[in-house]
């Protein structure tokens, strides 16, 4: 039976996100759960859309922090989550639309499988679902499953847009990764929650409807990418142990160097020949014609390129301070890699459909192209 008497925190981290917070708020005012034993913290990242205002006019019983530039999604939940008075934290994005038990439903959860962590099922718009089990692959890919499932069950992580935590456990681990800043921090957090010997459970009567990102669209696709593909390192390398952490962050490591060297080839340049002699008007035309075609096209490949280039060299600069973090972890660790990996990361065949037909195809190109 679902305590009633458990004080509870929703946490929402927003970034000129008024409209969202007007979809956003509304249902946290009409939970079945009793209103006195819940609170919400928004925590605003410097917005200019009046968001700060529209609070305090519209939501006085509302705890506001405010920061004054974008702090990412890590940091401001980790204020929040110091500030709470709730015994659990549930960490909700400013873009999702939640049902009327949602609160309560986490908690049942909860108190029926005693998991530090629960995970509530995320739906579209058109009620096809967006999130109801995550994993990863071996080389740290996540991967959002779909199915409609009825039953709770354990999963390897929880999306952090609907998360139900302990908050002295989410205090004890570290909290969110504050230099992922974003994408991937949910993640992280829960490999280490299994990692040193809690749970992460699925609840699928905890529903919410998301917007797809809405908040991430404040960024470039730039920013976008490289987060996600720097943070995916550091993850790996700070949770695997001694025996895996080389092998498949090496792994990742390369995959991101073939990516560059398939940029950066150009068939043009191989066909060219060395012309001795003086070249008529028409030829010259040509072959301007042709360096004009390969120009274009490393431009077209530059954001690639230049994602790729940055994801290794951001991951090099934060290195040390990851290295730090990953001993720190390594010495609480509760559980083996091979616990971890037989039960809650995509298999082997999975990683090698989903990632390797990349570099199959690259292989291939080299080698009929010469």
């Amino acid at each position: 039976m679902m305590n009633n008497s458990v004080m509870v925190s929703v946490i929402i981290v927003t970034f000129n996100g008024l409209d969202h917070l007007k979809e956003c708020l509304p249902p946290l005012q009409m939970q079945t759960y009793p209103k006195d034993k819940f609170e919400v913290i928004v925590v605003d990242n410097g917005s200019s859309d009046g968001t700060i205002q529209y609070l305090k006019e519209n939501y006085s019983n509302i705890v506001v922090i405010e920061n004054r530039n974008n702090e990412g999604f890590a940091k401001p939940n980790n204020q929040a989550a110091n500030v709470a008075k709730g015994k659990f934290l549930a960490l909700l994005n400013n873009d999702m639309v939640v049902k009327e038990d949602w609160i309560e439903q986490l908690l049942a959860t909860q108190t029926r499988t005693g998991a530090e962590g629960v995970a509530g099922m995320i739906l579209n718009r058109d009620k096809s679902i967006e999130y109801s089990e995550g994993k990863i692959d071996c080389y740290g890919y996540s991967y959002h499953f779909h199915d409609r499932v009825a039953e709770e069950k354990e999963v390897f992580y929880a999306c952090g847009g609907s998360l139900l935590i302990n908050r002295n456990i989410y205090l004890s681990v570290g909290g969110l990764d504050e230099d992922f800043y974003l994408y991937y921090e949910d993640t992280d957090l829960c490999w280490r929650l299994w990692l040193l010997g809690y749970r992460v459970v699925f609840s699928p009567k905890a529903q919410s409807i998301h917007k797809h990102s809405a908040t991430a669209g404040t960024f470039s696709r730039l920013q976008i990418d490289l987060y996600a593909e720097r943070n995916h390192l550091c993850m790996l390398y700070k949770n695997y142990d001694e025996h895996h952490v080389y092998k498949f962050l090496f792994g990742a490591i390369m995959l991101r160097f073939l990516k560059i060297m398939e940029i950066l080839r150009i068939d043009n340049l191989s066909e060219e020949k060395i012309i001795l002699k003086p070249l008529s008007f028409t030829e010259r035309v040509k072959k301007l014609i042709t360096y004009s075609k390969i120009i274009v096209r490393l431009l077209r490949k530059m954001d690639r390129l230049v994602t790729q280039i940055l994801t290794i060299a951001s991951f090099l600069y934060l290195f040390p301070v990851m290295r730090k973090k990953r001993q720190e972890l390594q010495m609480q660790r509760k559980r083996t890699d091979v616990e971890i990996m037989e039960k809650f990361h995509v298999n082997s065949s999975y990683f090698i459909r989903s990632q390797y037909k990349v570099l199959d195809k690259y292989i291939e190109s080299w080698r009929t192209q010469g």
